[in-house]
């Protein structure tokens, strides 16, 4: 991640979100910070499009599900031969062109298992992204 981008933020620039529920803790509030700059190598889809929105924890997720991606296959699921711009990945995912996970020679290797994982991460849908507690408790993560 490219924390070049980096900067201190004070109170004025967290919100206050009730809509997202942790397991045991349904109706906690927490502070949740206003997009700013963002990567776009590893940033959500729903960030290309509407970047006034709050970053969610869905928005971690998604990224996670790029780092585990790179980890797994040594490339970034939206930049194959690693010479896209960050242009080239924007489009990519507001045109919801998905990496290649099933049936592709660059995943081969990978078990199912953990193939699922990578596709609840990286869901395109926020709402229905893994959160942090299921991906904890996903069958790849237990091993």
């Amino acid at each position: 991640v490219d924390f070049g981008c980096a900067e201190i933020l004070g109170e004025s620039s967290f919100i206050t979100d009730s809509s997202s529920s942790l397991s045991s803790q349904s109706s906690a509030i927490k502070k949740v910070r206003r997009m700013g700059g963002n990567t776009p190598a590893y940033s959500p889809p729903e960030a290309q499009v509407r970047t006034t929105d709050p970053i969610l924890p869905s928005m971690d997720m998604w990224s996670l599900g790029i780092i585990l991606y790179i980890m797994l296959t040594g490339l970034h699921p939206f930049d194959l031969t690693g010479q896209a711009t960050d242009e080239e990945i924007e489009h990519k995912l507001r045109t919801c062109d998905p990496p290649p996970l099933r049936n592709s020679p660059i995943t081969a290797h990978l078990s199912e298992s953990s193939i699922d994982l990578i596709e609840r991460l990286m869901d395109w849908k926020p709402t229905d992204r893994i959160t942090a507690w299921q991906m904890l408790q996903h069958p790849w993560i237990k091993g």
